[in-house]
């Protein structure tokens, strides 16, 4: 599980567990909270990355990626991707000062203060399906990427905001009498 919240004042303060790093960036608090063991805080040659895998802990961790938030410093962006792979949910949460937090939990959202409220308008597809279908989530004004999505973060006036959403493709199917690999 991890946070990475991108603040005015950041929200280290909130958290008593885990492993916690905050440092500024422009005019922002960047604070990541990782539980070091699905997923852990990398330092990169162009930035750094948080990144959910059940291989943390050896040299393979790349090969299966859950979910990964990156920052590059050549782009001075942020993105925000989750595998096909992955089962679990990708939270992130746009305010109007242009703060941006990201989590693999609610209550990690929910102790970096953003309000948790009831979405009320989806529930006819919740109580018919069972399900919500991403981005929209239970919560208000709180989304979740689709599995292979990825979503970009940039700054502009001193505030983040949502740039591009990249939904996965998947490849065609072959042609059944196909037998090249």
């Amino acid at each position: 599980m991890f946070l990475i919240t991108i603040t005015k004042n950041g929200v280290a303060q909130n958290f008593q567990s885990g492993k916690i790093e905050e440092f500024n960036l422009h005019s922002f608090k960047i604070t990541i909270v990782t539980d070091q063991f699905l997923s852990d805080f990398f330092n990169q040659a162009n930035g750094f990355s948080i990144i959910e895998s059940p291989l943390n802990f050896t040299s393979d961790y790349r090969n299966i990626i859950f979910s990964q938030v990156s920052y590059d410093s050549k782009t001075d962006s942020f993105s925000v991707s989750k595998s096909t792979i992955s089962g679990r949910p990708l939270y992130y949460h746009l305010n109007a000062a242009g703060e941006f937090f990201c989590s693999t939990h609610i209550s990690l959202l929910k102790t970096a203060g953003i309000p948790i409220e009831e979405n009320v308008e989806v529930l006819p597809e919740f109580f018919v399906f069972r399900f919500v279908i991403p981005p929209n989530t239970l919560y208000k004004n709180i989304f979740q990427l689709h599995s292979g999505d990825q979503l970009h973060i940039q700054f502009k006036n001193n505030k983040a905001y949502a740039s591009n959403l990249l939904h996965f493709i998947p490849p065609e199917p072959r042609q059944q009498n196909d037998i090249s690999r």
